[in-house]
């Protein structure tokens, strides 16, 4: 039986194994896809229906499904000029810190609020947490293609 190991990075012909600094790079990347992914299918699916057994709107739900892409339509631009005087790593660190932080308020809503109160918190909680999604991919983007420039952003939202 055969072991499996994490792949190894061919230089110039030659294996090397993974030095450990990258190894633990790659855990807290799989560990961290595998919290987004659970998120997404459970808590994030489930999302339209429950504001829609709090009363929300059609007008509402509808502002919850499309609230992504008219934000990263909106704010793609502003963003990426923002970012493109900053550290990416550090806007990327605050950024992921702050987007788990908002799933956090998610919490306490149903026991604070009433049912029309919890649907506007949680529509604001949705966009504010879009924002720092928006900031992480933008930086992703931005380091992926050697700098955040004003043409590269324009690319990315058209």
């Amino acid at each position: 039986m055969q072991r499996l190991t994490l792949p190894t990075i061919h230089r110039r012909g030659k294996a090397q194994d993974i030095p450990p600094t990258l190894r633990s790079n790659f855990l807290h990347l799989y560990l961290d896809i595998g919290w987004f992914g659970v998120l997404s299918g459970s808590a994030i699916a489930f999302l339209s229906v429950y504001l829609v057994r709090s009363g929300a709107s059609a007008f509402q739900v509808g502002l919850a499904n499309a609230g992504p892409a008219m934000l990263a339509l909106a704010l793609s631009l502003p963003a990426g000029l923002w970012l493109q005087h900053r550290p990416l790593g550090r806007a990327v660190f605050r950024s992921s810190i702050a987007f788990r932080f908002f799933y956090l308020l998610w919490i306490p809503l149903p026991a604070l609020f009433s049912a029309e109160q919890q649907v506007t918190l949680f529509l604001l909680i949705i966009f504010l947490d879009l924002v720092q999604l928006l900031l992480i991919v933008l930086c992703f983007e931005g380091h992926r293609h050697g700098g955040l420039g004003v043409i590269d952003q324009l690319l990315h939202v058209l």
